[in-house]
Parts: structure tokens; C-alpha cells; sequence
């Protein structure tokens, strides 16, 4: 019996465990943060001293190409008071970016001199547009300087031209095959080795190309929230710019953001990068997603507190509005792609549909890829043409990889996480095979296996040093992503939160940190006390009341099993001809294939479950079994039910009146087969030990379990540690045990044995 598996990051050979052995000792961290650090590229003590100094100090923005350009047409224009027109765009890091240079120019001497323009996504679309360019003609403005966009505007730049207007263009996106011809085009995607900044990034550099030491902190602040919610990655200079703002934004100094998280009734005094790319960002995305983003630029530029109270209420209620439109669009998604998708998912899918509201399809992209673990693109068609949005994934740039088809789209731009196009209308199946063509092989390799995670043990590891050194690696972000951790212990409390029970909590024995988990209070029965349990949780900081301190926040519940009695719910007779409901088959490998969807890692089999998409699933007795916790009306045993303890799990997948059918004369002997080689024992975990000192890859279970007592035959250390502390090996001898207790007796007398079951001896 098993719950869904999580690969976890291990060490390639015995040279690599050495190499980070003397990494931990020579930076005196913990060898789990040593490990943390690792993976994410940090290897040396100099590189671990450059990340935990808390620097203000970005590189010179005189190193991105035509930065001299600017300041000297800046210049120009200041000299002569001459007007000047930001145009900016209507996402986070298209008003961010606005708001840093309307505020800069006006602190470095021009203020009333400058304006700003933020297109409609609706009305005018992504990027510098030309009737735009000809309206602040008709304003008679002579200057004009894009932040976030214009890299791919060349019929914009040249109408600009036509009618006099210096153009200056900032952004970050990719640059398209015909450059626009304009005085300056700083984009840091022209140097040589880029410098990922996000567009409020490459507008925080001119400020300081113009003020130095003297521009505004106001600005950072600002600028961290367009490189968070951007997505760009946080390293070098953007982890210092974070770094920085949310030093910032914990002073208050941006009205805007202290009313935007009081509307959340959050602490700003307490604000992460997560806030920044979950609350605030998306906040100011909301604007632009269903109109008129000049919201969001007035709230963050508003230097009074009642009034960016009033705007940040306004903007609490859009944002509201566009949660409701985006569980529409994303429900209409997933049955899109259940009636269109039967079979296995190509590498690259592209979803479509008519009149979908063009604001929310990037989110719904993005949903989507988090599921499917792959690039999705989701287009709104109107009549004959649509507009869409695309989300990668790592180890593939997603605008070179779409423009290798160019000739499908209109419109394209983007960078490598995002992209953003038109087209005229066509098939999505095709289209989505035809961008799965040649898909890189890091990318190939998330799609089979997902997220790696960077350590698993005992909860009881993660001890205060531990804590201390994974908070002082903050911010986390991406590129830099907080740790996931898989953490195992026996439960020692578990409670329901929330006004409906919808959240659980839980606490190991030996183990101060709570774990919270949103919206699984269904697995309080499953985390009873003295029961073992595993957890995917990551490390953050909870502040209520004035007081913060270390929380687990919980991705997943690896429980595989369950207590209490549940032989009033079996029948024991195969089941009726016709069942009606939601039926989940249990199966063996050994069996024929069933002409059912089968579950196992398949998160699209998985979600379609869970929105009701599909009613009847097989699952493999001896493969990754479903999180459907209390879904199923009726669960039907095809094989024989190796002992109580899987009944026991089985029993979790039912509801409140579920049902479960088992055939009692079923054939056991491929279940004892099977079983026996699911379970260690010392002799032959011992085997399997000496066989990795010599090179040889010990046998999964035996790998999970070295791995939980915190062993590696390749480090070369002769360490004695008791079994006892791996709780996959004293379950596994507890379910063999529990096996041998049921063999001798018919399945319909299990219930008739000791109500001291092995259950109740879980870990």
C-alpha cells in the first residue's frame, strides 16, 4: 500500500556527499540547510556569505545597453522643461514600473512635467500601441519613455518618429527579429550574459542612473513588488532589490501597500515576498485584469493615507470580482480538457474557448500548469481571432520555444516563464501538438516527475538552529524557491480550524513547530494521535497578535492509512451488476487492464475526480494510492485485501453512507507474493547497504528508509542507528505483522479479531 510518492533530492555519488559534508562544516550550518543551499547553487562559504549579507548595493545601471542614452535625453528634456509621457502597461510590473518612474522623474526636477498612460488591455492590448502614440501628439507631448513593453512595438516607434515625439524605450521581454528604431531601447535582454530584472527593475536602474544615493526608498519598495509578482528570478540583483524593498515596506513608507495589506488584515510590519506575490501583486493586477489599471497606479503613488485607503477598497472589491470570473474561466478549462483530452496529455497543452474573458486567462494558465506540471496556453476566441497566455515551466524558455512556430501567431511576446499572443482561429489539439515538437530534455524530466523535494526525516530534525538558518536564507521567491521538506513523526495533537472545520493542524511529538493544513480538515480522522504520518510542508513565518513565529504550512498529508471500525461499512459479497455514483475499483498489477481512468500520480486523473468529471477510477493496490479522502460512494475489491490495515485505508476514500464490497473468495496468493517483497527485513536491508558501498543502488524502500534515518553508504562513515527510527520500516513490519495475524483466518472473520488491531500500533 502506498500514498503518493515525492522525489527527494539525494547526492549523485560518494564524492558529492563528501563535497557537501565539508561545505556544512566549513559554513557551520546544519547539514539540512547545507543541502537546501546545495540545490540551489550555493556551494561555497564566500557564496553563502553573499547571500546572507543583506546588501542595498545593485550593480551599475550604466552596465544595461543604451542606459547613457536615456540619462542624457533625460537631461535634454529637463533642461528645456519639456513634458514627458511614462507609458506603461496594466499588469503588477507594468503599473509598479510606471509608478517608480513617474515618482523618480518627479523627485530628480520634474515634477508637473510628467504624465503617464496605461493602455486598456481590452480596447488597445500588450504593448506601446500606435494610437496612443498619436494621442499624445495630439497632447503636443515631446517626449515619451515605455517601462514593461515597447521591445516589440516597431510600427509604434516609427509613427512616433513621424511625428516628432522622442521616443525612449525600458523593458524586459524578449526582443523580437526587427528592433523599433528609438533614441534609447535599454532592455537587458540585448547584453551578453542578461540581467533578469522585471520591467520595474530596469525603471528602479534609470531612477538611480539619474539620483544615485538619492533616490527615494519609496522606490524600492515599489520596484520589489513588480519583480516578485513578475516572476523573474530571485537572484543577484533582484534578490537584493527584494531584499531591500521589503525593508522598505516594513517601515510603512508606501502608503498604498500598508492600506493593501490592512484590507487583508495583515501586518505589514511582517510582509514576505510571498505577500508580495500573492496579496499585494495580485491586488494590482486586478485593475488592469478587468479594466482600467490607473487604479492601481493611483493607489501606489498616493502619498495620503485615507485616500490610498479608498483606492485600496476599491481595489479589494475588483479583485474579488475577478476571483469569481477566474474560477469560472478555470472550471470551464478543466471541462474543456476533459472532453477533449481522453488519453495521455501531450507535453505542451494548449486549451481554448469562446469568449473568455481575456483578463483572467493568464491566471487560469497558470492554475493549469501547477496541476498538469507542464506549459499550458489558454486562448479566448472571439469569432475569428483570440488572444491568449501561456505559463512555462523550468528547463524550457517559453517565448523561444513558441516562436519556433511564429508563423501560428499574429501577435507573441513574453519572456521565458510568460508569454502573451494573438491569432487567427485554428485547432488547439493540433496547436498543441505541434508545440510539443522538439521539447527539451530538462523540461521532459518535469513532466515525469515534478517538483524535487530538498530533504526528508524526522520532524524532530528540524531543531531551533535549523529554523534560524532556513529564515536567515530569506526572501524566497523563484529561482530561490523556500524549501520543501518531507517530514515524518508520530502525531501528538490534531484539531480542526476554521467556521466550518476546513483547515487542519497538527502537532508531532518531539516537535514545536505546528503544521497548518488549508482545506484538508477531512484528514482529521486519518492524523489520529499516536499515529505515524508524513507531511510536504515548507517553513513560514505566522504573525497574529503581534506575535510571529515558525509555522508549517502543509502542501500535502502522506497518511496511508487509517483507524477506527469500519467492518459496518463492508459487505462482504461482490458487488451488484449496476452501482451508481462514484465507484472506485482496487486492483493489482497482476490484473487485466480495466477500461477505467487509473490514478495513481496522474493529477489530471486526480482533478477531473475531484470536480466530478469522472465517477469510476481503478486504482492499483501496489502503486500511489488517490487523496480522494471520503469521495467515493462505493469501493470495490477485485483482489483479496492483504489485512485489516488496508481496509482501514480503503475505508478513507468513502463517504459519510459509502459502501465496500469484498469478495471473499479472492485469491491471496499473489497478494502474499507481492507483499513479501514490499517489506525489509534487517537481514536484507544489510544486504541492500553493503551493495550502495559498493556502488549499487539500493531497492526503493530500502533507499526511503536509509534516507529518513539520515544515512548514505556513500559518505563512507560507519554510523549504528536503531530501524526503530524509520518510521516506513517499523510500519512496514507492523503491516507484514498485521498480515500474518489475518492470513490464517477467512477475510469475513477479521472483524472478530483482537480489537487491539495493528492499526492502532501505526507510527
Amino acid at each position: 500500500m502506498k500514498n503518493f510518492q515525492y522525489p527527494v533530492w539525494t547526492a549523485r555519488d560518494a564524492e558529492e556527499v563528501e563535497l557537501l559534508a565539508r561545505f556544512a562544516r566549513e559554513c557551520e550550518i546544519s547539514a539540512v540547510t547545507a543541502q537546501v543551499l546545495w540545490r540551489r547553487g550555493v556551494k561555497t562559504r564566500e557564496a553563502y556569505g553573499a547571500l546572507i549579507q543583506q546588501s542595498e548595493t545593485l550593480s551599475s545601471p550604466f552596465e544595461l545597453p543604451d542606459m547613457d542614452l536615456v540619462v542624457k535625453h533625460l537631461h535634454e528634456a529637463k533642461q528645456h522643461r519639456q513634458k514627458i509621457r511614462v507609458y506603461g502597461d496594466y499588469d503588477a510590473d507594468g503599473v509598479t514600473a510606471t509608478a517608480v518612474m513617474v515618482r523618480g522623474l518627479e523627485t530628480w526636477g520634474m515634477s508637473g512635467l510628467v504624465d503617464y498612460y496605461i493602455p486598456n488591455r481590452f480596447d488597445e492590448g500588450y504593448g506601446l500601441n500606435v494610437e496612443a502614440v498619436m494621442q499624445a501628439a495630439a497632447d503636443k507631448i515631446p517626449w515619451m519613455i515605455t517601462v514593461d513593453c515597447g521591445s516589440s512595438s516597431p510600427e509604434a516607434a516609427e509613427t512616433a518618429r513621424q511625428l516628432g515625439i522622442r521616443l525612449m524605450i525600458t523593458d524586459h521581454h524578449g526582443l523580437p527579429l526587427q528592433l523599433p528604431q528609438a533614441m534609447a531601447l535599454v532592455n537587458p535582454e540585448r547584453m551578453s550574459e542578461p540581467n533578469r530584472l522585471s520591467g520595474a527593475g530596469v525603471a528602479l536602474q534609470v531612477i538611480r542612473a539619474l539620483l544615485e544615493e538619492n533616490t527615494p526608498k519609496w522606490c524600492y519598495g515599489v520596484a520589489a513588488i513588480g519583480t516578485v509578482a513578475d516572476v523573474v528570478p530571485l537572484v543577484g540583483d533582484n534578490r537584493t532589490l527584494v531584499q531591500t524593498g521589503l525593508t522598505v515596506l516594513k517601515r510603512g513608507l508606501v502608503p498604498g501597500v500598508n492600506a493593501l495589506m490592512a484590507a487583508e488584515s495583515r501586518d505589514v510590519t511582517a510582509i514576505t515576498a510571498e505577500d508580495l506575490g500573492f496579496l499585494v501583486g495580485p491586488q494590482l493586477n486586478a485593475a488592469g485584469r478587468m479594466g482600467d489599471a490607473d487604479l492601481a497606479v493611483r493607489t501606489l503613488l498616493s502619498e495620503d493615507d485615507q485616500e490610498a485607503v479608498a483606492s485600496a477598497t476599491q481595489l479589494q472589491g475588483i479583485n474579488q470580482a475577478r476571483r469569481r470570473l477566474e474560477r469560472d474561466i478555470t472550471d470551464r478549462a478543466w471541462d474543456w480538457i476533459a472532453q477533449t483530452w481522453t488519453k495521455e496529455l501531450p507535453p505542451f497543452v494548449v486549451v481554448a474557448g469562446d469568449n473568455w474573458h481575456h483578463g483572467v486567462i493568464g491566471i487560469t494558465a497558470s492554475r493549469l500548469k501547477e496541476t498538469l506540471r507542464r506549459p499550458v496556453a489558454v486562448i479566448g476566441w472571439e469569432s475569428d481571432t483570440g488572444k491568449g497566455s501561456a505559463r512555462g515551466i523550468d528547463g524550457l524558455h517559453l517565448l523561444y520555444h513558441m516562436r519556433r512556430h511564429a508563423d501560428r501567431f499574429s501577435k507573441l511576446g513574453g519572456h521565458q516563464g510568460a508569454a502573451g499572443f494573438s491569432l487567427p482561429r485554428q485547432d488547439p489539439v493540433e496547436l498543441s501538438y505541434l508545440l510539443s515538437e522538439d521539447f527539451p530534455a530538462p523540461a521532459l524530466k518535469q513532466l515525469r516527475h515534478g517538483p524535487i523535494l530538498d530533504w526528508e526525516g524526522p520532524a524532530s530534525r528540524i531543531d531551533k538552529r535549523v529554523v534560524t538558518e532556513l529564515s536567515r536564507l530569506e526572501p524566497f521567491g523563484h529561482g530561490f524557491e523556500r524549501p520543501h521538506l518531507m517530514l515524518n513523526g508520530v502525531v501528538g495533537d490534531v484539531w480542526t480550524m476554521g467556521k466550518e472545520h476546513q483547515h487542519l493542524a497538527l502537532a508531532f511529538q518531539d516537535h514545536d513547530i505546528k503544521a497548518v493544513a488549508f482545506g484538508r480538515g477531512d484528514m482529521a480522522t486519518a492524523c489520529s494521535p499516536k499515529t505515524g504520518t508524513r507531511v510536504v510542508a515548507k517553513l513560514v513565518w505566522n504573525s497574529f497578535r503581534g506575535r510571529t513565529q515558525p509555522q508549517w504550512l502543509v502542501d500535502d498529508i502522506v497518511t496511508p492509512w487509517a483507524l477506527g471500525d469500519i467492518f459496518d461499512k463492508v459487505r462482504w459479497q461482490e458487488p451488484p451488476n449496476f452501482l451508481t455514483g462514484r465507484i472506485i475499483i482496487m486492483v493489482s498489477d497482476t490484473h487485466a487492464d480495466w477500461p477505467l481512468p487509473r490514478i495513481g500520480d496522474n493529477r489530471l486523473t486526480w482533478e477531473r475526480a475531484m470536480r466530478g468529471q469522472l465517477t469510476r477510477i481503478s486504482v492499483d493496490v501496489w502503486q500511489p494510492w488517490p487523496r480522494l479522502v471520503a469521495w467515493a460512494d462505493h469501493v470495490v475489491w477485485d483482489v483479496h485485501p492483504p489485512s485489516r490495515v488496508w481496509l482501514n485505508a480503503a475505508a478513507t476514500l468513502l463517504g459519510p453512507d459509502g459502501v465496500m464490497w469484498v469478495n471473499p473468495e479472492a485469491d491471496r496468493t499473489a497478494v502474499e507474493r507481492h507483499l513479501a517483497k514490499m517489506v525489509p527485513d534487517r537481514d536484507r536491508l544489510a544486504r541492500h547497504w553493503r551493495r550502495w558501498k559498493q556502488g549499487v543502488s539500493p531497492f526503493m524502500v530500502g533507499r526511503a528508509i536509509f534516507r529518513e534515518l539520515g544515512l548514505d553508504a556513500r559518505s563512507g562513515e560507519s554510523t549504528k542507528v536503531s530501524l526503530d527510527g524509520s518510521v516506513q520500516y517499523c510500519n512496514a513490519q507492523i503491516l507484514w505483522q498485521d498480515y500474518q495475524d489475518c492470513k490464517p483466518y477467512p477475510v469475513t472473520e477479521w472483524e472478530n479479531l483482537s480489537k487491539a488491531t495493528s492499526g492502532d500500533r501505526l507510527r
